[in-house]
């Protein structure tokens, strides 16, 4: 008896650059081609948004693609993180570090009992200007989507252009 062939378990990635062949156009082919499916069968999609997000093609394709082929309640299942937010969270997690080691430091040294309020001070401004800056950039996503047009979007290989508006037809 042979052995029957198990699907995976578990979470998939698909990123979009590395899971689709870039030098061999015959793979890449065969890439864009399934790449529908792919996105046909995934249950979730995070977009790390940056402000070149909507201005390029491909992404602009996906997110469509996503959001045509899960109507309705699922589209909470897009998710949009800025993609400074990360970076803004692990700022925040080294700033709250260096100020607990900074703070205790300073405890010893001079024998200053409030420098945890200077410390937490110092912490809650730079966090408000990073939180400010992400409340700003996704103003501007609502912005650029408000003024969006797939016939704007750049494409680093214009032969891939009738491609996706190939596929985005066939959506429709």
């Amino acid at each position: 008896v042979g052995a029957a062939r198990r699907a995976p378990r578990g979470p998939f990635v698909f990123l979009d650059k590395t899971c689709i062949h870039q030098v061999d156009e015959d793979l890449k082919r065969e890439g864009i081609d399934k790449l529908g499916a792919f996105i046909f069968h995934s249950k979730s999609m995070i977009a790390l948004y940056s402000d070149v997000y909507l201005k390029r093609l491909w992404t602009a394709y996906e997110v469509a693609s996503f959001l045509a082929l899960h109507p309705g309640s699922r589209i909470s299942r897009l998710k949009v993180i800025p993609f400074v937010m990360p970076a803004t969270i692990l700022l925040g997690l080294l700033s709250v570090y260096l100020a607990t080691l900074a703070t205790a430091a300073l405890e010893v040294a001079v024998g200053f009992r409030h420098t945890y309020r200077v410390a937490l001070a110092l912490v809650s401004c730079s966090m408000t200007l990073a939180l400010r800056r992400n409340s700003r950039l996704m103003a501007d996503m609502l912005t650029s989507l408000a003024g969006f047009s797939i016939r704007d979007c750049a494409c680093a290989c214009e032969d891939d252009r009738a491609v996706v508006y190939d596929h985005i037809a066939c959506l429709m």
